[in-house]
């Protein structure tokens, strides 16, 4: 059975209130390492100030959108490509020198065409920049051919030189990843896992799976923090539940199989120790899996557009191992939205109420979030916020050992709060430097930057980014930019952000900011 074979037969329309963020949809987080236990946001000490300390120029070209994986581990080194409208181009910038190199272009005719794309794909230890051609090849030993050329470039020298060919010449490259701790590279094309072993004698390949479904294109593997593992979901009758691949032995193993339970939506912690998931109980009266096929009529489930929305009676975390270690429930509620903290010891998440009785023109079911809540992995869990009323829409944005950062949505306001065990909610005030407006939204950074014990979020109105500095219950506007800037932070402890000029015609620049001293 297909995911357009379950699409069918489900309701045709629902609202979940701007429930936009389905089951699967959550940015990858990078390996965080080691971590110490963050403070409460009122322990004393200052606010962590940033200062403009560096502006490096931007080529004058379409900057591709920024990531984690572009920042060198030791955070002096900076991948950025560009379009002119002539070439698309690889630059490396030196944070540390603050200067900057061109190491690769392919034409911007192959791209505007669809057939070549330039993309970066991380670090290794040793600090060499791995970036892949993708698509048709122009010229080379594989001209003509279609795949994936993986490369890699020296900072130092501005060299680079092929490591790996990885034919595709019917589907799409699903993922790119990089174990920057075993020096391999791991390309999910079609229905094929490659790993790309990469030595200084140079790179081998091997096929560590041949026979992923497809599910019309909608089949994903989600990587361990440090691309070791896969997590994914198998919707066959037979195999229905969630899986663990090791890369490996290529061998997967069924950590929760579907039953008089489907659970669904697995979530790595960001230590990699622990699998988070979504269970959703049988219907009365259901039918079986071998007599009938659709997950809706089965199980009590709430249909996302591709996939089960991240609602259910039951979050439970479980070990790589499949032993289930919490079972996070509230009475008589469904529960959703579940959040890791970047420790991987909490997670958050909302509890939500039907209110389709209430409801007498609109179809399909209708929910309201009702509270948050933070749960430990003994299964411990602690109101923190009622929701307010008429809240149409709430993302968590950081998870605390004993609360959470988050935004409401309602029709004319949004608010970002923190929410404490045992003390009110308290609503953050933006700084008076920041135009309000009717029309202005606070939202996240993706992927969310968090610098120790802060957090970063912006503020878009009048075609407008204004990046907002969290540091506990206080607010600083760090800077102003347009909508197409964006902001990420270093293993430095420090925050780039790539600017665009007011007309868009002259050159951006790149602005480091670092600890005020």
């Amino acid at each position: 059975m297909t995911l357009m074979t379950l699409k069918k037969y489900l309701s045709p329309l629902i609202v979940l209130l701007l429930l936009i963020s389905l089951v699967g949809c959550q940015p990858t987080a990078p390996d965080p390492g080691p971590e110490t236990p963050e403070p409460a946001p009122g322990s004393a000490d200052g606010f962590p100030h940033l200062q403009e300390t560096a502006s490096l120029a931007l080529p004058s070209a379409d900057i591709h959108w920024l990531s984690p994986e572009d920042i060198s581990l030791n955070g002096n080194q900076l991948a950025v490509i560009a379009n002119d409208n002539q070439n698309e181009t690889l630059w490396i910038y030196s944070l540390a020198n603050k200067e900057r190199k061109a190491v690769y272009s392919i034409p911007a005719a192959e791209v505007s065409a669809g057939r070549l794309v330039l993309i970066t794909v991380g670090w290794t230890k040793d600090e060499k920049l791995v970036f892949a051609r993708q698509g048709t090849q122009p010229d080379g030993t594989h001209k003509g051919e279609r795949g994936l050329l993986l490369l890699t470039a020296d900072p130092k020298s501005g060299t680079t030189h092929e490591l790996s060919w990885i034919p595709n010449p019917h589907s799409y490259v699903k993922q790119v990843l990089l174990n920057q701790e075993s020096s391999y590279v791991l390309v999910h094309v079609g229905d094929t896992l490659w790993q790309c072993v990469v030595t200084e004698s140079g790179a081998s390949n091997k096929i560590v799976r041949s026979d992923l479904p497809s599910y019309d294109g909608l089949f994903f593997l989600s990587p361990s923090p440090n691309k070791s593992q896969f997590v994914y979901q198998l919707f066959e009758p037979k195999e229905r539940g969630i899986y663990l691949l090791d890369v490996a032995t290529g061998t997967d193993t069924c950590l929760i199989r579907a039953g008089k339970t489907f659970s669904f939506g697995p979530l790595w912690s960001p230590d990699g120790q622990h699998i988070a998931f979504y269970t959703a109980d049988a219907k009365r009266d259901a039918p079986t899996p071998s007599e009938h096929e659709i997950l809706a009529e089965q199980y009590d489930i709430v249909e996302g557009e591709d996939a089960p929305a991240p609602i259910a009676a039951t979050i439970e975390v479980a070990t790589v191992t499949g032993q289930k270690i919490a079972q996070l429930t509230v009475p008589d509620k469904k529960v959703g939205r579940f959040t890791w903290s970047s420790d991987g010891k909490h997670l958050a998440f909302l509890d939500i109420e039907d209110t389709s009785a209430t409801i007498h023109d609109y179809p399909g079911p209708v929910f309201e979030w009702q509270s948050l809540y933070v749960a430990d992995l003994t299964g411990n869990i602690t109101k923190v916020a009622d929701i307010p009323e008429e809240t149409l829409n709430v993302t968590i944005l950081r998870v605390l050992a004993d609360g959470a950062y988050y935004i409401t949505y309602g029709e004319k306001e949004t608010t970002l709060w923190l929410a404490q065990a045992g003390q009110e909610p308290k609503k953050l005030e933006l700084p008076a430097s920041v135009p309000v407006s009717e029309t202005g939204t606070l939202g996240p950074l993706y992927p969310q930057p968090v610098l120790a014990n802060s957090l970063f979020v912006s503020y878009m109105s009048q075609d407008k980014n204004y990046y907002l500095h969290v540091w506990r219950d206080q607010i600083e506007l760090l800077a102003e930019d347009s909508t197409d800037s964006f902001l990420i932070t270093t293993p430095k402890g420090e925050v780039l952000l790539s600017s665009r000029s007011e007309d868009g015609q002259e050159a951006g620049k790149l602005v480091l900011f670092s600890p005020l001293q």
